[in-house]
């Protein structure tokens, strides 16, 4: 099958964010994938409006000269043009399909409106699925993130961190990483907005009064490849489900990243985790910061079983949850072969 993925390769469209979560996951999951006849196509544009509509040019050239299977898209605002997409879906023999990550929170004033442009659409939330039926779309497949067992891979490093957490500090985050320090968990952060404002007000006896503190531990963003290493270099890794907008238990792509480096998992709790992973076996999960900290506490304290566990989803994850796995999935759905 040939088959044409556009992407950002820069994350959020900026060379300062480096390469980004499309080009790691799903551009290197395509390009390992042997059976396909693969063509990637960068649409960055660094906000120049020019190389934009240059962009949507080349694209639809590009698909009408090569004429591949599938056009594959996961969209970053609007730098494809509506027209753009709506040409290769009507005026084209060529499948469009387009992945729809965050229908949890996006549906209403995003994914509904969007789906129009693509012959096919995948989301990541079980829910959607009757939402898009019920606005007449009947093309949508439910589907996972997953991890490219190409890129996460484990390390054999040492432990350097009791509890790491790769990620922004928005929404609760900041309190629930509070909360577990002041009751004894040494936590490492990494990612943008934590090194410039985790600051915290401590009485300082000599002075008589109160002063501002900058916490230990909190790191600004880091590259993709220290983040493998943390993954790989703490022995709790925490993931918190919720996103910018407050909405929680969200499966997100770090459920199966940090398995697929061998790391210990600790997540929050997400509708469908237990369809990918058995809870305590293979990831541990928790519905509330006390028995989020219990937990913490409890594997911190318990070596051999935290270990059993990570391998058991360090296993699981390359059996069932690989990018590639996903992919031919959808491929048979849509039948057509890979």
């Amino acid at each position: 099958m040939k088959l044409l993925f556009a992407d950002l390769v820069y994350d959020y469209n900026s060379r300062d964010f480096g390469l980004g979560y499309g080009y790691y996951n799903t551009h290197l999951a395509f390009a390992n994938m042997k059976e396909l006849e693969y063509i990637h196509f960068d649409v960055c544009d660094f906000g120049d409006i020019k190389k934009r509509e240059s962009n949507n040019r080349a694209l639809v050239d590009i698909v009408e000269k090569e004429k591949p299977d599938m056009f594959f898209y996961a969209s970053f605002d609007d730098l494809l043009y509506e027209e753009t997409l709506l040409h290769i879906k009507n005026k084209t023999k060529t499948t469009s399909v387009h992945w729809f990550c965050d229908d949890q929170w996006r549906f209403e004033d995003f994914s509904r409106r969007y789906c129009w442009n693509f012959d096919y659409s995948v989301t990541t939330d079980h829910a959607a699925v009757e939402k898009y039926k019920a606005i007449g779309y009947e093309n949508v497949i439910l589907s996972q993130w997953a991890a490219n067992q190409h890129v996460y891979k484990r390390m054999g490093l040492p432990f350097r961190y009791d509890v790491s957490f790769v990620g922004q500090p928005h929404g609760v985050r900041r309190a629930l990483v509070a909360d577990m320090r002041k009751r004894g968990l040494d936590v490492a952060t990494f990612g943008n907005g934590w090194k410039l404002n985790w600051l915290t007000r401590k009485w300082n006896r000599a002075a008589g009064k109160a002063g501002l503190e900058r916490l230990k531990f909190d790191s600004g963003m880091i590259g993709h490849c220290e983040m493998l290493k943390v993954f790989n270099q703490s022995k709790i890794n925490l993931n918190l489900a919720n996103n910018s907008t407050g909405v929680d238990r969200q499966m997100k792509g770090r459920n199966f990243e940090v398995p697929a480096c061998g790391g210990f998992l600790l997540t929050s709790y997400a509708a469908g985790l237990d369809e990918y992973y058995e809870i305590g076996k293979e990831v541990e999960a928790f519905h509330s910061t006390d028995e989020m900290i219990d937990k913490a506490k409890y594997y911190l304290a318990h070596d051999a079983q935290r270990q059993k566990i990570a391998d058991a989803g360090y296993e699981r994850t390359l059996r069932d949850h690989t990018w590639d796995k996903r992919f031919r999935e959808i491929f048979a759905k849509l039948k057509l072969k890979s």
